[in-house]
């Protein structure tokens, strides 16, 4: 039942609140979000949201990269003008 509940506040924290556009406020905010689905992962979840889970850290992971690729070739950008 913990479980659950943290999977449920999960949800709510961070994927109806729209985590990326968190992401992109506020960059260091992955790392949290990283540890918060680290602490999910547990063998008491159905297979279901077991899945939905590694989904989800998948698209962090890509988006993670795509901000810091951002960051960078604005870092660039700004240092050529």
């Amino acid at each position: 039942a913990k479980h659950e509940a943290q999977f449920d506040k999960f949800l709510r924290d961070y994927i109806q609140e729209d985590a990326f556009e968190r992401l992109e406020l506020d960059p260091k905010a992955f790392f949290s979000m990283k540890a918060a689905l680290s602490e999910l992962q547990s063998p008491h979840l159905s297979e279901t949201k077991v899945a939905l889970l590694t989904q989800v850290e998948s698209y962090f992971n890509q988006f993670g990269k795509d901000l810091q690729m951002l960051i960078n070739n604005r870092e660039q950008a700004d240092a050529q003008k």
